[in-house]
């Protein structure tokens, strides 16, 4: 058990266990939330009251794993990702932001997009509950 509370997730050659050895699904969901104003990326992991409150009613309906696409590294995650963690929620974050992420027009590997990226494996890799993370999947480049 990691010391949350919540199981460690562990790679095997044919399908993905829990430390307990028994086969973990991952029925999830997308999680992001968007801004009308005119700060479009907010990030979902920050806000304790909307976590507390979006953690339970995922955990009501079976979700154990989410997918966000966009994130703040720099600031605190540590109380939603404590929320999500006691549920048995984990999560799958993506590296990029608007700023950084990946474009099939304009493919490019940066400093920029490297130190972002780092940025966010070093914040979210404390979190036991973090499964994965994900780059450039949605990219197909047509040339």
């Amino acid at each position: 058990m990691a010391t949350d509370g919540s199981s460690r997730v562990c790679d095997t050659r044919d399908s993905a266990h829990s430390s307990t050895n028994l086969l973990t699904l991952a029925p999830g969901v997308a999680y992001q939330l968007y801004s009308t104003g005119t700060d479009a990326q907010v990030d979902p992991f920050v806000d304790i009251n909307q976590c507390t409150r979006d953690a339970n009613l995922m955990h009501s309906i079976g979700v154990n794993a989410l997918r966000t696409y966009h994130v703040r590294p720099a600031l605190d995650h540590s109380a939603c990702m404590a929320v999500f963690a006691n549920l048995g929620i984990y999560l799958f974050v993506d590296l990029d932001d608007y700023p950084s992420q990946l474009s099939e027009n304009n493919l490019a590997w940066t400093n920029q997009q490297k130190a972002y990226f780092q940025a966010v494996m070093d914040e979210f890799s404390q979190f036991d509950n973090v499964a994965g993370f994900f780059i450039g999947n949605e990219v197909i480049n047509s040339g």
